[in-house]
């Protein structure tokens, strides 16, 4: 039928991809002198096996044989090396780099206005009711928050810092932003949950300096540069990579565009 055709589809595009991937890496490999010895793939399975990872016993008797699980392991530990030596240009960041982005993007870098809060949120208005009447019999917040969260800050007494975006003007978080400090509030209704909360601390929005920003724009440069290397990659071989009619998939440069749609086999 309609749908056992679009599965077969999605399975001929993931192989192609897959073994358009595989070349594109051996070919990189090459030209970057990058090999991966047999002893090297042995050690990536033994730690793999003794680590729970995978069963090699069990590989093989669903098919995969011993040579199909070698050049596998040998592909991954290709393409992570290729993908490593490509991208560490990217680490590189000086302390110029750093300077220039804060000068150009000092407003980019500025924080928001926060509240440390400590939360409860429950399903019903009842459960949350009672939360707040085990708050202000004295109970602390560790224990009622256990008892009472579903929120996963059920385990740090319920503490949470929350960051306010101008554009949520609405709902719990525009409701926590306008509360006064050490005041409990609740119930109230929070989507299809019911919170009581207090404001434990108000943090106001800051600039930070340069050196404030140091690690974040580091992060913020090195993960840009990642993403440049790693296009200019694809770019490369995509435009080199022409695929024969019926199996045409985005890593072909006769293919569709990779950003055309969400419903295009992804590369």
């Amino acid at each position: 039928g309609k749908q056992c055709g679009k599965e077969w589809e999605q399975i001929k595009a993931n192989v192609m991809n897959a073994l358009i991937e595989a070349e594109w890496t051996g070919q990189e490999a090459e030209a970057r002198g990058i090999t991966v010895t047999d002893a090297q793939v042995e050690k990536v399975i033994d730690s793999a096996e003794q680590g729970g990872v995978f069963d090699t016993e069990g590989l093989r008797r669903a098919g995969v044989s011993v040579r199909e699980l070698f050049a596998r392991v040998r592909q991954n530990q290709l393409h992570a090396k290729v993908t490593e030596q490509m991208t560490q240009q990217a680490m590189k960041v000086s302390a110029q780099d750093i300077a220039d982005y804060y000068r150009r993007h000092k407003s980019d870098l500025i924080v928001p206005d926060r509240r440390a809060i400590r939360i409860v949120i429950t399903r019903t208005r009842a459960r949350a009711q009672a939360a707040r009447t085990a708050l202000e019999s004295g109970r602390t917040w560790k224990s009622v928050a256990k008892e009472y969260s579903l929120h996963f800050s059920r385990n740090q007494g319920g503490r949470i810092t929350a960051e306010w975006k101008r554009e949520d003007q609405a709902g719990l978080g525009a409701t926590i932003f306008r509360a006064r400090r050490g005041e409990l509030v609740g119930p109230v209704k929070a989507d299809h949950t019911w919170a009581v909360f207090v404001v434990d601390k108000v943090k106001p929005t800051y600039q930070p300096t340069l050196q404030q920003a140091r690690n974040e724009i580091t992060e913020r440069l090195q993960s840009a540069r990642e993403d440049r290397a790693l296009d200019a990659y694809s770019k490369k071989y995509r435009d080199k990579t022409s695929c024969a009619p019926g199996f045409k998939v985005p890593s072909c440069r006769n293919g569709p565009n990779p950003s055309d749609s969400d419903d295009q086999p992804s590369a």
